[in-house]
């Protein structure tokens, strides 16, 4: 029995633009919103961070262990550009480096526990409070670890 040549399992279509955000799984659709939801949550706190540091700075209130929190959030905005940028790659481009990927958002992980870590040695309940802030640069940035170990992802956007 042969199979009719207009057979729709047979043929593969072939894009030659991205594909449509409606093609793709779930799993996929959260990986790229995690991307860029880690990028828009290391903004904020980027910039939330960096006005505390030159707000104490400038009051005359300055503690060395400001440097490492200063440092960190420096650190953090090009990683969330970054992820950005490979957001955007994602859609477009069919070759990808998802090692970098799931390496950025585990540098992010680990700059944001050394920033929390940096606050509660000020005090305790600060370091509560910012690790209550810090939860969406932490659920996005593990979504993004969990999402591109997946191989059905993988393939999902090397189509």
């Amino acid at each position: 029995m042969a199979f009719p040549e207009d057979d729709i399992f047979q043929q593969q279509q072939q894009h030659s633009s991205p594909k449509l955000f409606t093609e793709y799984s779930l799993s996929a659709i959260l990986a790229v919103v995690g991307l860029i939801g880690s990028f828009y949550t290391i903004m904020i706190h980027s910039f939330v961070s960096m006005t505390l540091f030159w707000s104490l700075i400038m009051t005359s209130s300055f503690d060395s262990i400001l440097f490492p929190i200063a440092i960190c959030s420096l650190l953090m905005t090009p990683l969330g550009v970054y992820q950005l940028y490979q957001a955007y790659q994602l859609h477009k481009k069919s070759i990808h480096n998802f090692k970098m990927l799931q390496m950025s958002a585990g540098l992010v992980l680990v700059l944001v526990i050394v920033t929390v870590l940096c606050y509660a040695s000020i005090q305790y309940i600060i370091g509560i409070t910012m690790l209550y802030a810090f939860t969406g640069v932490i659920v996005f940035n593990v979504i993004v670890v969990f999402l591109f170990s997946q191989s059905d992802v993988k393939s999902e956007f090397e189509e």
